[in-house]
């Protein structure tokens, strides 16, 4: 077979229809982080409050930033397979990344700077507690610091972070990079498989390292197969046929099983359990495959379509709602409002974030957005049910 044959038969291969309901998972994500922001507010400034079953559910959401990374590893897997379809090469693939990440990131870098320069006067003016936001000290810091929270580079450099929950985008950018090198290799072969075995070797490898030696695992390895268990979903999903495919979902799982088993300790970047971050990703990945069979079925339920438009703009509700959770507990102060209310300023918090993101996703995520991304958010109130490709998420 010549290789311009080769081409036009890879070109011609059925192509994995939009994993829709997607959006909804990620409206389910981006509103428990959300929850679990301002669970903790209510924890530091409520004694007793913990006792509240709504606020238990809260103290788990940091499970959403693995739903949101096995998310990604499946779109990016998608997008990455889509542009080798395409005949794109890994040039194209990056700038579709870096254009759907950075510029919404930077806006809220600037936004972040100027309520954390008028929080520190408020505090020196003694209207406001001081917070973490007036404590930034801008002012004070290098260049070097700024250069490295622009270019999502702070855990390689050990610089603090000015928005502080875009930790999560410093994994997801070196997981766009790695992808995109596969991609470049996998393009000389014009093989999806290839680009996909490369991500699943990796992903077992450092499954490997968390079970014989967890504590050699550093930025950026050490949460790589997060997003390795949604390459692995992707693969389950695109050649469901394939022994390879369930292959690589057993390895992983199995890996996974023993890697949680032996240790149970505090891991990763805000030290959260080993078994709960790495069983609760690898337990969503297998969600995902198993309801896709139902996907055009979810998204059809009106039930569902707020959660769903919430998945639209979940990147914005990621990046702002700490702002809103900030103001509405420092008006709680301000005001010395009783301490009794406290579940009423939870559910303020909540909806602040929510208003805020939307006109957030407005003018700073949504002129960003790819064509089809444009088409998504029109929905963002829920008349049409959302279709989701290959966008990422924290940013996807």
């Amino acid at each position: 077979m010549t290789a311009q044959n080769k081409t036009q038969q890879y070109a011609s291969a059925r192509r994995l229809p939009p994993y829709r309901s997607l959006d909804l998972w990620r409206g389910i994500a981006s509103l428990w982080v959300m929850l679990f922001h301002a669970e903790a507010v209510m924890k530091q400034q409520y004694a007793g409050s913990s006792g509240n079953p709504v606020y238990r559910f809260s103290a788990l959401g940091q499970l959403g930033v693995q739903m949101f990374f096995v998310i990604s590893g499946y779109c990016i897997a998608a997008a990455a397979a889509s542009s080798l379809q395409r005949d794109h090469g890994p040039v194209t693939f990056a700038k579709a990344r870096l254009r759907r990440i950075f510029p919404t990131y930077w806006a809220a870098m600037v936004l972040t700077a100027a309520l954390s320069l008028a929080a520190g006067f408020a505090v020196s003016a003694h209207l406001v507690h001081s917070s973490v936001l007036s404590d930034l000290n801008l002012t004070a810091q290098s260049p070097q610091w700024f250069i490295a929270n622009i270019t999502l580079t702070t855990n390689l450099f050990h610089h603090s972070l000015l928005v502080m929950q875009a930790w999560t985008l410093c994994y997801e950018a070196f997981f766009y990079l790695a992808m995109g090198l596969f991609l470049g290799l996998a393009t000389i072969r014009k093989c999806e498989q290839s680009l996909l075995l490369f991500a699943h070797v990796l992903t077992l490898a450092v499954l490997a390292f968390l079970i014989i030696q967890p504590g050699v695992l550093n930025y950026p390895f050490n949460l790589w197969s997060e997003f390795g268990f949604g390459v692995i979903a992707y693969q389950c999903i695109r050649f469901p046929k394939k022994a390879l495919s369930w292959l690589v979902l057993t390895a992983a799982g199995v890996e996974t099983a023993i890697a949680i088993a032996q240790h149970n300790i505090l891991f990763g970047p805000i030290q959260q359990s080993l078994r709960v971050q790495y069983g609760g990703a690898f337990l969503f990945a297998v969600l995902l495959i198993v309801v896709h069979r139902w996907d055009e079925w979810i998204t059809t339920r009106n039930a569902l379509q707020p959660v769903a438009a919430v998945g639209v703009y979940s990147y914005s509700l990621y990046l702002t709602h700490t702002f809103s959770i900030g103001i509405i507990n420092q008006l709680v102060k301000v005001f010395h409002l009783p301490a009794s209310l406290n579940f009423v300023y939870f559910v303020l918090m909540g909806v602040s974030a929510i208003i805020f993101a939307i006109v957030f996703f407005t003018y700073c995520e949504k002129p960003f957005l790819s064509v089809s991304g444009r088409a998504r958010s029109a929905t963002v109130l829920g008349e049409q049910p959302m279709a989701t490709g290959t966008a990422p998420v924290t940013a996807e």
